[in-house]
């Protein structure tokens, strides 16, 4: 035999023995694939981001049409709104209202693809007609603010193949792989077919893997594309055929289909791409609906209705026809789809509309449920969670304080390592619901929540409360009336108690003299208040402050009654709504209501209010407060852009680390606050220390607090309409004061020595 010959044996011989050795790697390689893959079929992951909403808004006939913002309102719901010669017309889609907020009879619900026209008259809602009807008030459905994964990066709605509608089955197989129950995990026909078209098209018009190879392609998580990721998927799907009936594989495909990002999170799954883009569970789907998810499978983000809405239509008129080709819709279906306009649902994005009052919700909701709810289920079980957040208010309270604090940063020249921060907190007092709420000047920067996490001494706006203490007394140890024309004294004093000496100060630095509680009240003197204070008791206004709704820890000290007690910025707000509710107490809250994934009802919050002061004591508090913005500390209010009747508080801490403004206007209340986190102050008994500090900034209430408030406002309110003040009960008095001597004004007294006040009965001063 020739040399060449047996040369040639040997190398196909070793050759044979590498191929065999090969063929056993790759076998063995296959089988530990098939097993990772086995398993992976096997489970049923499901997991399910909750959603968190804003609140419902109801537009009402009589309502100032300027500070409904309903145009933003309907814009955040993608809903096209058009002018007419006497107000505002639009299409109102398909509103999903929650029942636990709305019930499912209230006349306040809008039907499907409804007509509403709005009819304005002097900057005001004269009249609402839905489908040509009059109402008198409607529902604009919840807006989605935030979703929660936790550390997830993909979500699923795992569904049983029975669950699924026939008709999206047939859409998908019809579109992405028509011969899925005739092949064998490869079709050859169809990889020379697409290759073909692709060719002509000079497009991916369309693909040749099968179903099952997509299905592996999901389960392996890569999106690598190389010869040797290809081999691996084919042989894996050749081999899952043989395992698994075509049922299995079809079920599990539909659940783990990759249909595009919110954010940094995979969406997974039909049910979940019905939910994404139409925000519908999938027995409510069209099939146009049905066609247009078919249609996104083949390039979810080529054919992404948000990213190109043309393109996407396009392909779904492209699966409307070609089920018709086969005959799964008739003609008749085929013209009613291809005419059907799609509603889409707002496009979540990963972005939190606000962070803050989602931190807030989340604190509330671990802290109301008790151990009900743990925090992985608040982010990954699917809640729904319907908050009291409104949206346009919430975006004009981040400007309010970014722009506050950045001009005030720009004033003082403030300088880092010193950070001037800000907070803003607002509710509706009737109903106790939170509608906006701002924990800092930037998420981005800082997510540390000033409101949820921060308390600090509040200052002279605790004062409203040891005066509102003084009424409810009724009179001083000597039984003089205490009123707003009560005299006291301003000038240096100092009070003993348990062997100490307590010396307040005035702001100022300076002494008025025998003045009236109003003009002690309305410029925050401290002296008065101090004396006042002591003679009412503090225990006395520590048990008022309760009341009112201020939890915190309140030492029984005489420099309580001037705010040396650390408050949060909410509890602060809710006592501010008793005084804005004319004395009753609703508590705050963020959440409306929380529905798991079945739609159980979880957790609902309604208002419960309570009456906690007489609203005669109240409306005298009130008249001071609003004394405070006319005549006041506040009375800057107006030249900072807001010249509605306001009623409120400034409070400046010692070394001007912290300054706040409490009040109420228009049917909202709100606290604001600008200082410094971390600012090292000396030790208030420290004088050789104190005497060298230089605080970074004079920051005051109103200075500071004022101006935040203010421009909010002025936002949130931009009516040229005010409602009217505040009611008094009829039962008070209203008498015009000489503010010199808190007698009765006679015709001789100059009207700019006079005030005119309420008082309660029998207190008003009886002069010689």
């Amino acid at each position: 035999m020739p040399r060449w010959t047996r040369r040639h044996k040997r190398l196909l011989k070793r050759v044979g023995i590498v191929a065999a050795i090969a063929t056993i790697v790759f076998l063995l390689y296959c089988t530990k694939l098939f097993r990772d893959i086995t398993v992976l079929m096997s489970q049923t992951p499901e997991t399910r981001p909750s959603v968190i909403y804003s609140d419902l808004f109801t537009l009402k006939t009589g309502a100032l049409y300027a500070d409904t913002f309903l145009t933003e309102r309907l814009a955040d719901l993608k809903i096209a709104v058009s002018d007419t010669e006497v107000g505002v017309r639009w299409k109102n889609l398909q509103p999903e209202y929650p029942e636990a907020v709305l019930p499912a009879d209230s006349p306040l619900r809008l039907p499907a693809n409804a007509i509403v026209s709005v009819v304005l008259k002097d900057e005001r809602v004269d009249s609402i007609f839905v489908d040509g009807q009059p109402r008198d008030a409607i529902a604009l459905e919840p807006t989605p603010i935030a979703r929660l994964a936790g550390a997830e990066t993909a979500i699923r709605d795992y569904q049983p193949i029975d669950a699924i509608p026939t008709r999206l089955v047939q859409a998908i197989i019809a579109i992405e792989d028509q011969r899925f129950l005739e092949h064998h995990g490869f079709d050859p026909r169809s990889v020379a077919r697409a290759i073909w078209v692709n060719l002509k098209s000079q497009s991916l018009a369309q693909g040749g893997s099968t179903l099952t190879q997509q299905l592996v392609k999901n389960l392996l998580s890569t999106r690598q594309k190389t010869m040797w990721r290809k081999l691996k998927e084919l042989v894996l799907a050749l081999l899952i055929e043989v395992r698994y009936s075509k049922e299995q594989i079809l079920e599990k495909y539909l659940n783990e289909i990759y249909f595009g990002q919110i954010g940094a999170l995979e969406v997974h799954g039909v049910a979940e791409a019905a939910r994404y883009f139409f925000n519908k569970p999938l027995e409510r789907l069209t099939n146009a609906e049905m066609a247009l998810i078919a249609g996104v499978i083949r390039g979810p983000a080529h054919y992404s209705p948000y990213k190109n809405r043309a393109r996407s239509l396009d392909r779904k008129d492209t699966v409307l026809r070609k089920m018709s080709e086969l005959g799964l819709i008739s003609k008749r279906e085929l013209k009613a789809a291809l005419a059907e306009t799609l509603v889409f649902a707002p496009p979540l994005a990963g972005v939190n509309k606000a962070p803050y009052f989602v931190d807030y919700v989340k604190a509330q909701i671990l802290d109301e449920l008790g151990g009900g709810i743990s925090a992985g289920d608040l982010s990954n079980a699917g809640l729904r969670v319907y908050t009291t957040l409104d949206l346009p208010l919430q975006r004009r309270a981040d400007t309010a304080v970014e722009k506050t604090v950045t001009e005030l940063e720009a004033r003082y020249k403030v300088a880092r390592p010193l950070r001037l921060e800000g907070l803003l907190v607002a509710a509706d007092p009737p109903t106790g619901f939170v509608r906006a709420l701002v924990g800092g000047r930037s998420y981005g920067e800082t997510t540390f929540n000033r409101v949820l996490n921060m308390k600090r001494h509040v200052g002279s706006a605790f004062k409203p409360f040891a005066y509102l203490a003084a009424f409810l007394k009724g009179a001083d140890s000597r039984g003089q009336p205490y009123s707003q024309a009560y005299m006291v004294d301003d000038e240096p004093w100092a009070h003993e108690y348990d062997g100490k000496k307590w010396s307040p100060k005035n702001y100022e630095k300076a002494y008025r003299g025998h003045i009236t509680l109003r003009e002690a009240f309305a410029n925050s003197i401290n002296i008065p208040m101090a004396r006042i204070a002591m003679d009412v008791g503090v225990p006395s206004i520590a048990d008022l402050a309760r009341k009112l709704g201020i939890a915190s820890p309140m030492l029984s000290v005489p420099s309580l009654t001037l705010g040396a007690v650390d408050l949060s910025a909410v509890e602060l707000l809710q006592a501010y709504t008793v005084f804005a509710n004319r004395g009753e107490r609703v508590d705050l809250t963020t959440v409306r209501a929380v529905i798991d994934a079945s739609g159980k009802t979880l957790a609902r919050f309604q208002p419960q209010p309570a009456s906690v002061v007489e609203a005669k004591h109240i409306d005298v508090l009130n008249d001071l407060l609003r004394a405070v913005t006319r005549e006041g500390t506040a009375k800057i209010m107006p030249g900072l852009g807001y010249a509605k009747a306001a009623y409120g508080k400034t409070g400046t801490t010692n070394f001007y680390r912290d300054s706040w403004f409490a009040g109420f206007s228009q049917g909202l209340a709100a606290v604001t606050w600008a200082g410094f986190d971390e600012l090292k102050v000396p030790d208030e008994d420290d004088e050789k220390a104190i005497r060298k500090f230089k605080p970074p900034a004079q920051l005051t209430g109103a200075s500071a607090a004022l101006p935040m408030w203010a421009r909010f406002f002025r936002d949130a309110r931009p009516s040229k309409h005010q409602l009217e003040d505040l009611s008094a009960d009829p039962s008070l008095e209203k008498e015009r004061i000489d503010r010199h001597g808190g007698c009765r004004a006679t015709a001789a007294t100059p009207p700019e020595s006079t005030f005119e006040a309420l008082f309660l009965p029998g207190t008003v001063p009886s002069c010689p």
